[in-house]
């Protein structure tokens, strides 16, 4: 049989994989060959596990994986990279908050079966008699972990990301519920799921990896109804086999395996195959990456200008505290640069490398005062630009100190 992934002729630079009906089986556990497989795949594609659990019931799975993934969570509400055994690094996440969350929970009773509150940091379940708590114990069992069991959860809604409402039937009750403004409802196994409007893990793989890259470069695997935003998104869309008709429906290619069937462990094997991108066009993806990041992180006008004008004497004040290095190691260095960042983005930002070519040659600045004014360039980039005018952290691919990133810098800058 072959691969859905076959369709492609070149190895993709993502591959988004759901989790539960995906790349777990039957019994929601991380099966020996598709964990294999994913340390195969990790050393060739970008791995991203998109799943609609909670960070703590996704940990598990990337500490027996041993590797660090980026994951999309709560159904798209919130990114962290999590890394074997350490304390997850969350990049957004998006509560319901307020009157919202408040709605939620009022439809979320209203649908008759227990609730379940998903927390930052936990889960709180709701329930007020036996077919309730057997609801929740079945929510528990399939996540593998317990949640705490209140028979009212007004003091947390608040904190809520995400209402479950439990239901032995969830496809009539996504149907018939009442859903107020503002909200989405999403079809799963044993519940409904009441989250942001807009908010999927199409939209947060758009966020963390920009609408080129998730159109032109990005495998999307996955087999339920929240899937179906993401593998419509996705350059290529593969459903596994026992996907639902949604999901089916949304993708490019459907899957000749199952979960049950190592869906995952063949298709990755299968992208593996498949001949790698050119090294130009992973310059180009990571300098789109790089311009993205750069871009979230100076949102504002005023401050892309300040830093379009502070970086290139940024970057000359640095080329003299290289006047200790000698004069050929100083235009091998700029040689380099130059030419990667040609290769990058030609030609918008060519025209930087030969003025300062030749005054990275025959700069007479004192050292001292070069670094003082290096530092100085910084710190008004970070604390007017960032601390005064767009009230924002500075992005670490964005106000580089390594001496390699700085012209980069420059590029990125002046690109807008």
């Amino acid at each position: 049989m072959a691969a859905a992934v076959s369709l492609l002729h070149v190895r993709p630079a993502v591959v988004a994989l759901d989790l539960d009906g995906t790349t777990l089986d039957a019994d929601h556990k991380l099966a020996p060959a598709t964990a294999a497989a994913l340390r195969r795949a990790s050393k060739a594609v970008r791995l991203i596990f998109a799943t609609g659990r909670p960070t703590w019931d996704v940990q598990p799975f990337v500490d027996a994986l041993g590797e660090p993934v980026t994951c999309i969570l709560f159904n798209g509400a919130s990114c962290a990279t999590l890394r074997p055994h350490t304390a997850p690094v969350t990049r957004f996440l998006a509560p319901l908050g307020g009157e919202r969350a408040a709605e939620a929970y009022r439809a979320a009773l209203e649908c008759g079966g227990a609730v379940s509150l998903v927390l930052p940091t936990r889960s709180v379940g709701v329930a007020t008699n036996a077919r309730q708590r057997a609801q929740l114990a079945v929510l528990d069992r399939k996540a593998g972990s317990a949640q705490e069991v209140v028979a009212d959860g007004t003091p947390y809604v608040a904190d809520a990301i995400k209402v479950l409402a439990l239901s032995d039937d969830p496809a009539a009750t996504a149907r018939d519920v009442r859903l107020p403004d503002g909200l989405d409802v999403v079809e799963a196994e044993v519940h409904v799921e009441f989250v942001a409007q807009g908010v999927d893990k199409a939209s947060a793989l758009r966020r963390v990896l920009g609408d080129e890259m998730l159109r032109t470069a990005t495998v999307a695997i996955g087999d339920g109804h929240n899937d179906a935003a993401m593998l419509r998104a996705a350059h290529v869309g593969v459903a596994t086999a026992n996907a639902t008709e949604a999901a089916k429906t949304a993708a490019n290619a459907i899957s000749a395996w199952t979960n049950e069937g190592l869906c995952v462990a063949r298709e990755l094997d299968a992208l593996l195959a498949l001949r790698p991108r050119s090294h130009l066009r992973r310059w180009r993806d990571a300098y789109a990456e790089e311009r993205r990041k750069y871009a979230a992180a100076h949102p504002g006008a005023a401050n892309k200008w300040l830093h379009a004008l502070l970086s290139p004497i940024e970057w000359v004040a640095f080329l003299a505290v290289l006047r200790t290095w000698s004069r050929a190691a100083v235009w091998a260095l700029q040689a380099c640069v130059a030419l990667g960042t040609a290769a990058a983005r030609p030609p918008s930002t060519l025209w930087l490398a030969p003025p300062q070519l030749l005054m990275a040659a025959d700069l007479h600045i004192s050292p001292i005062y070069a670094a003082a004014t290096w530092v100085a360039m910084i710190a008004l980039q970070v604390g007017v630009g960032h601390g005064l005018l767009d009230k924002t952290a500075p992005s670490a691919a964005a106000e580089p100190v390594a001496p390699q990133s700085v012209l980069l810098n420059v590029c990125i800058t002046w690109d807008f």
